[in-house]
């Protein structure tokens, strides 16, 4: 994966309980997305996906969601039980919405 301190990251939807990003490299291709969801509880889960032809491994994978968690997620964290990640590895088929 590339460094982790040069990802960017960009809100692209916020709800009253759900925020998503793009995550980017360091020369501005998109590399995952993060769809993040608050629960009423305090609990935060987040899917992770990660674009195939960017998708490292495990590690990789890690340091991701480490660095969300820092970044991102200030108010939750990882060594407590109010945060869980699931991860995935996916190719973006397509954005399906009415012809404007």
């Amino acid at each position: 994966m590339n460094e982790p301190d040069k990802l960017r990251f960009t809100r692209t939807i916020r709800t009253s309980a759900s925020e998503q990003f793009l995550i980017h490299d360091e020369i501005g291709q998109d590399i995952a997305v993060a769809d993040i969801h608050y629960a009423s509880s305090g609990s935060v889960m987040v899917t992770l996906t990660m674009f195939s032809t960017k998708a490292g491994d495990k590690d990789d994978a890690q340091q991701l969601v480490e660095l969300i968690d820092r970044q991102l997620l200030p108010m939750v964290s990882l060594n407590d039980e109010n945060l869980v990640f699931n991860v995935l590895s996916g190719k973006l088929i397509g954005v399906f919405e009415k012809d404007k």
